[in-house]
């Protein structure tokens, strides 16, 4: 009697049902983040420890971990991705019933997509998840209307700045995360491979000569060295958008007292960025 046959159509739709618990909404962002970076490095840890003690063949051993280093360092760049999406939900959450002017425009959410958040009933959800946050560009655009001043001018920071923008200081940074959306998107659309416009691209950022047509092959170096980096500029925008958004709130407080409660408002606030934070005098409790 032969095998039954394999529906891979049926089998497809199964792989949906195939989930784990992720992490509460309640858990504050950067927290969210650093889970992620824990598991990538641990999972390349204990990969390495396992095939250490077993034996193998140099070649095939590094083959296979090339592979899945270049797997780990996506999910390292797509985390940050989502850790930049949770802080603008947080956000919106708590300026769109409170505020009436064009901040939201930055987003380009369309009825459909927002009826398919309906009924998850945060707004933040739907104007901020069905957005690509790959781009510096665009990440600024969308946070500085975002945390605009009551119908004022749009923040005169920006989150990752170019050569002409500021703050200053955040420059370097800016530019290393312009070279990981890039790398991110060599390996997801082009299996790793450098392409002529891929190559072009990151010369301009790193300032150094590449080739093209190579494949990415990170080493365990260079997850350690992003995993770092990602850690510290994800505390650093943390920080930055969580006194940005306190500073935005006590403006609408100071303007009128009766549409918040600030001390609760600010307890909230310093929960969600992990970090105590004042709204008009009154001190957050972490």
């Amino acid at each position: 009697m032969g095998r039954p046959k394999i529906d891979p159509h049926r089998k497809i739709r199964e792989l949906l049902s195939h989930t784990r618990p992720s992490l509460s909404d309640a858990t504050p962002p950067i927290d969210r983040y650093e889970e992620r970076l824990a598991e990538c490095g641990g999972l390349l840890q204990y990969l390495g420890r396992r095939l250490t003690a077993a034996n193998y063949y140099d070649g095939v051993y590094e083959r296979h971990m090339t592979l899945q280093r270049r797997m780990t360092l996506v999910t390292l760049i797509e985390g940050f991705e989502r850790f930049l999406k949770d802080l603008a939900i947080v956000c919106v959450d708590h300026l769109a019933a409170i505020t009436y002017d064009d901040r939201f425009d930055c987003f380009s959410s369309t009825g459909t997509e927002l009826a398919l958040h309906f009924g998850a009933g945060d707004i933040g959800k739907a104007m901020c998840e069905s957005e690509t946050w790959l781009s510096n560009n665009r990440i600024n655009e969308r946070f500085r209307r975002l945390l605009k001043s009551p119908f004022g001018e749009d923040w005169s920071e920006q989150l990752f700045p170019n050569e002409r923008q500021r703050p200053d200081v955040a420059r370097d940074d800016a530019r290393t995360l312009a070279i990981l959306w890039q790398v991110r998107h060599s390996i997801t659309h082009n299996s790793g491979v450098l392409t002529e416009a891929d190559a072009a691209r990151l010369r301009l950022f790193a300032k150094q000569r590449l080739e093209c047509c190579n494949e990415i092959a990170p080493s365990m170096d260079d997850i350690r060295h992003v995993t770092r980096f990602l850690k510290q500029l994800a505390t650093d925008t943390n920080d930055r958008v969580g006194n940005r958004l306190a500073s935005v709130l006590s403006e609408i407080h100071l303007a009128d007292t009766d549409l918040f409660d600030a001390q609760k408002e600010a307890n909230e606030l310093s929960s969600s960025f992990k970090r105590s934070l004042t709204i008009n005098g009154c001190v957050g409790v972490v």
